[in-house]
């Protein structure tokens, strides 16, 4: 997973390229309705009931959220809305504020328990830390401003993926199988296939990585084969290279609903390749649909 030294590593995202402050929460476990309440909220776009200060402005929310499992914590973080710098319905009964972002909240990683006070520079409690970005530590030239291929890689971080209750009202449980196909699909292509310096990036491209031939290739799962599924698919490829640069273009479909008679054809025509995928008892199997010699282009 990606791992952040200090806090100003997040003015370096795109996410937080324009931002001059953060406020960073700590939300711990012990605090049982607070911590259950950010579960909730943060992939809403809202992190709940911070005592803020209605005077501090910033630019950018950061929660660090202890993990259910583990000496972890989670870093969630999201730009603020509005004039007020997304405080929004502050609670009479105590002053607390609900913090509102642009689009739920992208997790950046995980960090060790023990890394917090080196991550803040000082030991947060459960109330917010303001912190200002040091124009000194920014690069020469920003990240987003350099051509696609020189920016730096995140390297692959695994998807989150199996089962997780989501609280809602009424509670139901949503099996994540995104996830889990992407996360076979890279150990599929690291391992069988030769590929290296896998990338992706959390909440945009499934996967970008260079096969031996040193060809950049970029893949889009889906979960279903469907007209809907394969050209939302065509239109991400095509969005997303302009983030990876230039690259060979390639869909995951599931092998059943006949995909590959379906939709190989018209996807060679496009210069899009294919791959299929079918769960076997070891899990996903991955096959390259490879073009008969009778087809031109």
């Amino acid at each position: 997973m990606q791992s952040l030294n200090s806090i100003q590593d997040l003015f370096q995202t795109e996410l937080m390229n324009l931002v001059n402050r953060v406020v960073v929460l700590r939300c711990k476990l012990e605090f049982t309705e607070a911590y259950k309440r950010n579960l909730a909220w943060l992939p809403l776009g809202k992190s709940a009931w911070w005592p803020i200060n209605p005077k501090q402005e910033f630019g950018g929310v950061v929660v660090l959220l202890d993990s259910a499992k583990g000496d972890r914590i989670e870093v969630w973080a999201g730009r603020t809305s509005g004039p007020d710098s997304g405080k929004v319905n502050r609670r009479e009964s105590d002053g607390r504020w609900t913090l509102q972002v642009q689009g739920p909240f992208q997790f950046l990683g995980l960090m060790q328990a023990s890394g917090v006070k080196a991550f803040l520079q000082k030991t947060p409690g459960n109330l917010a830390t303001y912190v200002d970005r040091d124009r000194s530590l920014d690069p020469p030239v920003p990240q987003w401003l350099l051509p696609a291929q020189q920016r730096p890689r995140r390297g692959f971080d695994p998807e989150h993926c199996g089962d997780r209750a989501l609280v809602k009202p009424g509670s139901y449980s949503a099996h994540r199988a995104h996830g889990l196909i992407v996360n076979s699909l890279a150990t599929w292509l690291r391992g069988r296939q030769g590929y290296r310096d896998l990338d992706n990036i959390l909440g945009w491209h499934d996967l970008h990585a260079y096969d031996p031939a040193d060809q950049a290739e970029l893949f889009e799962v889906k979960t279903a084969a469907g007209n809907a599924d394969v050209y939302c698919a065509l239109g991400q490829l095509q969005l997303y290279e302009l983030e990876t640069g230039p690259s060979r273009k390639t869909i995951v479909l599931p092998e059943e609903q006949n995909t590959e008679a379906a939709w190989h054809a018209k996807l060679f025509h496009l210069n899009v390749g294919l791959i299929t995928y079918s769960k076997g008892p070891d899990g996903y199997v991955f096959t390259r649909a490879v073009p008969p010699p009778n087809w031109h282009r």
